[in-house]
């Protein structure tokens, strides 16, 4: 009987340190994700912002053109600047895990805040290719 439960003892342990590894290797992969979102969005915002001039980086760089941007559908350049925003936030969440240094510890959160950047990735493409298809040239 103490041969069978020290060998269940041995098992358990075992599962518990597989499962250790396993819950690590998911965390190190969701910031590798993590990272890699902050990067794409970090650059879909500043070449979106080129176009935009939401920020005073280009904020007079866009004059010349700016009244023409998607005016042939009338809020499509809202709809763009509105999408440029809502990346600017998922990203300042994704950063969280990048720029701190620390360990991913919900894994269900980091996933889902993931999971928004992209989404958010996606429509800002979307509004800023429809906006642009819609400009006057």
């Amino acid at each position: 009987m103490d041969t069978q439960v020290k060998s269940l003892e041995n098992t358990l342990n075992k599962a518990r340190q597989n499962l250790s590894n396993q819950t690590g290797s998911v965390a190190a992969t969701l910031k590798t994700f993590a990272t890699d979102v902050d990067r794409i969005s970090t650059s879909m915002l500043y070449e979106g912002d080129k176009i935009l001039g939401i920020t005073t980086n280009f904020e007079y760089s866009n004059d010349g053109w700016e009244d023409y941007l998607g005016t042939r559908i009338g809020d499509s350049r809202v709809s763009a600047e509105d999408a440029w925003s809502a990346l600017y936030a998922e990203r300042g969440k994704i950063r969280v895990y990048v720029e701190s240094g620390a360990t991913i510890t919900d894994t269900d959160k980091a996933l889902q805040e993931i999971s928004s950047a992209y989404t958010a990735m996606r429509m800002m493409t979307t509004r800023m290719n429809t906006m642009l298809q819609n400009s006057v040239v």
